[in-house]
């Protein structure tokens, strides 16, 4: 999924992934991929190609390394060959078999999803990390697993406002939370000075906090939305 259209509006999104965007072998193998992974549209010859490595890719290529390893251990203690079985005689079964499954369940190591190890046939329950989509791109925030739950860094206030913008605030007049101010003198009021109200007091104390600007604009129909003739939403 490209995230790059969601990261110009100012809403913070976290994003959970298997890989680690900051480590240097992680990095080197989805390169790799996305440098392989040239995709041939049949009909019209176009050719595109993938943003990046999907998860069930991610831990197919450590199902395979860890297949890997555990047959070059089994063939480390016993030679190992390829039996030719009958998928009709579902009694005679791969004498390497058990042998195998039980090498696999010891594989322990860095794979690109994480920890690739293996608890009563089952393989632990792997370290997911957190990122926000920043105008930079993504920011590691932190990381979560069963044990210690989720753990959040926080981003620096220059991190989550660091751009030259005033943001606009659209909505509609709705007693009590935005509502017509009027001055005691008579004196027309302009700007933000317009409106009072709950949502106006929230917002006014979240600027203040957070450290922007911010402009409040009437929708001209009054209305919270509308539907899209197109979708029907």
């Amino acid at each position: 999924m490209d995230l790059r259209r969601y990261s110009e509006g100012g809403a913070e999104l976290a994003v959970f992934h298997l890989i680690d965007k900051s480590d240097e072998y992680s990095l080197d193998i989805v390169n790799t991929w996305r440098g392989n992974a040239t995709i041939e549209v049949i009909g019209n010859g176009t050719e595109y190609q993938l943003a990046g490595m999907s998860t069930d890719a991610a831990l197919s290529y450590d199902a395979i390394h860890a297949v890997s390893r555990a047959l070059w251990a089994l063939n480390v203690s016993r030679d190992v060959t390829a039996e030719s079985l009958s998928c009709d005689n579902v009694r005679r079964r791969s004498v390497n078999g058990v042998s195998l499954y039980d090498s696999i369940k010891n594989v322990n190591f860095d794979g690109l999803t994480g920890r690739v190890n293996f608890t009563n046939g089952m393989r632990s329950v792997p370290h997911l990390h957190v990122s926000s989509i920043t105008e930079g791109g993504l920011t590691k925030r932190g990381s979560w697993n069963t044990s210690s739950g989720i753990f959040l860094k926080p981003l620096a206030r220059d991190e989550i406002l660091n751009f030259n913008r005033t943001l606009r605030i659209t909505t509609v007049l709705e007693n009590p939370y935005v509502m017509r101010r009027h001055s005691e003198g008579g004196t027309p009021l302009t700007g933000n000075d317009q409106y009072e109200g709950y949502c106006i007091d929230l917002m006014r104390n979240i600027a203040k906090i957070v450290n922007f600007d911010y402009e409040i604009h009437l929708v001209a129909d009054g209305d919270y939305g509308s539907e899209d003739p197109e979708t029907g939403e």
